[in-house]
């Protein structure tokens, strides 16, 4: 009867959990970064900002993963007070991975007329995001940024800029209905060689005689590429049939990376084919996946996979977009940056999500003068109401707040979104089991009723005999 009434009861409860609270088993923090301001390149520059518009608008875009997205519009009054002509270099830094430079959401204008802007890459920041660690807020400052904006060659240890190297191509073509087993094998002395493998999906390595081997199970018409450099690599090639071919061919390194990040960049965008074209994004994109496969080398005795310098394309780094504008002698230009931003989702604190974002204000100083600040955020559906922020916002209407200053404030801005108007005390309890137990806390109070059910039974059981 006891084990009966378990299964019972565990089946009772399992039926009882509300949809719901497994649709908020998911991860209880996601890591966002904040969006800056335009800094003036000039530390001296003579250029005033009359006034900015800032402006998060997120009921424009489409639903993200963990945390709603916003397209942040940018808008300043600026004025140019000398007598002659100025032509001032702007960046606009953003945090985000390289992908999200292809998004059509990116555009930069002077008086309502589109810019061109070249692309910088800078240093790596955070986690990556991680489902219960919490970076540290990145301290960005005019230094750190300028350290990203630089057309200087990556310096390797592994290669050198005009590195050549051996191209193995290996096309398989299975028969129809039938699996392909590939395995390569050869010996690799890091002193004198250096691999780079593509579309292989195991690796074991044996060390007492420096033996590496790789394969692949093919089950459609696939290319695999080693690229050896320095010392040439007798490669021992064993396939469960015949249908396969090898090429071997030079190529020069710098080419053979590009040629490989070209085809993860999207082509249905005129733009991104132009960025891809421009010889000083290409020398960024090189040094990008150059440090990366460098790296790879030195970490795993001269070995690197496609999967090591791809982690490249989707690291958050510091990104600076560079572009000049031209102000005549006593004019005015408005200029505009607007982009997709995402902020923190963070459950540690609250039974539903909250959505904290940031926005840099400090570039701001770089400006001979700053005033006249105007702040509105339109809220999305799913956490109209703003909870948390260290400005004093209004609220205009259900999804609508704003805020004017007439200075910029001491500090940079925060706001937090929430589904309801407060955070109560019952939020705030299960936020807390959210962050002991993660992915099973929706579960804890169902456990903790079903320990309290056999307890009473128990008891009334031992009554009972009595």
């Amino acid at each position: 009867m006891p084990k009966f009434l378990t299964l019972f009861l565990s089946l009772a409860i399992s039926l009882a959990i509300p949809a719901s609270a497994w649709a908020n088993s998911g991860p209880v923090y996601w890591q966002g970064y904040p969006s800056l301001d335009v800094i003036s390149i000039q530390e001296d520059s003579p250029l005033t900002v009359e006034s900015e518009y800032l402006l998060f608008d997120f009921s424009s875009t489409e639903k993200s993963y963990y945390a709603p997205e916003a397209q942040v519009t940018a808008t300043y009054e600026m004025f140019n007070p000398t007598d002659q002509p100025q032509t001032t270099t702007m960046a606009f830094p953003l945090i985000g991975t390289c992908e999200s430079l292809w998004s059509k959401d990116i555009k930069i204008t002077a008086d309502g007329q589109e810019l061109p802007y070249n692309i910088y890459f800078g240093d790596a920041v955070g986690k990556s995001g991680s489902s219960f660690q919490k970076d540290d807020t990145p301290q960005l400052d005019f230094t750190s940024i300028l350290k990203g904006i630089h057309t200087n060659p990556y310096q390797a240890r592994n290669f050198s800029l005009q590195e050549k190297g051996i191209l193995y191509t290996i096309e398989v073509s299975p028969p129809d209905n039938q699996q392909v087993d590939l395995e390569i094998k050869f010996v690799l002395d890091a002193n004198q060689s250096k691999v780079l493998t593509k579309g292989f999906n195991s690796y074991s390595y044996q060390a007492d005689i420096d033996m590496i081997t790789i394969g692949s199970r093919c089950y459609k018409p696939e290319i695999l590429e080693i690229l050896v450099l320095g010392q040439d690599l007798q490669l021992e090639i064993n396939c469960s049939s015949s249908t396969y071919q090898t090429n071997v061919q030079e190529v020069d390194l710098k080419s053979y990376l590009l040629d490989y990040a070209a085809k993860f960049f999207p082509d249905h965008s005129d733009y991104s084919k132009t960025v891809l074209d421009d010889p000083s994004f290409r020398d960024q994109l090189y040094n990008l996946f150059a440090e990366c496969l460098d790296l790879g080398f030195t970490q795993n005795q001269g070995f690197c996979s496609e999967d090591t310098i791809m982690e490249a394309l989707h690291v958050n780094r510091i990104i600076t977009l560079l572009y000049s504008v031209d102000f005549p002698a006593g004019g005015k230009q408005q200029v505009s940056v607007s982009y997709r931003t995402t902020g923190t989702m963070d459950r540690t604190q609250t039974v539903n999500p909250l959505y904290t974002f940031q926005y840099f204000l400090n570039p701001a100083e770089n400006w001979s003068s700053f005033k006249n600040l105007d702040i509105k955020i339109i809220t999305p559906e799913k956490a109209p109401y703003i909870v948390a922020s260290n400005i004093e916002l209004r609220a205009e209407g259900r999804q609508t707040y704003t805020a004017t200053l007439e200075n910029l404030p001491e500090n940079n801005f925060f706001f937090s979104l929430y589904e309801v108007e407060e955070i109560t005390i019952f939020d705030k309890a299960q936020g807390y089991l959210n962050l002991k137990f993660g992915y099973l806390a929706p579960l804890v109070p169902w456990i903790i009723l079903a320990v309290l059910i056999v307890a009473i039974i128990t008891l009334r059981k031992r009554i009972k005999n009595r």
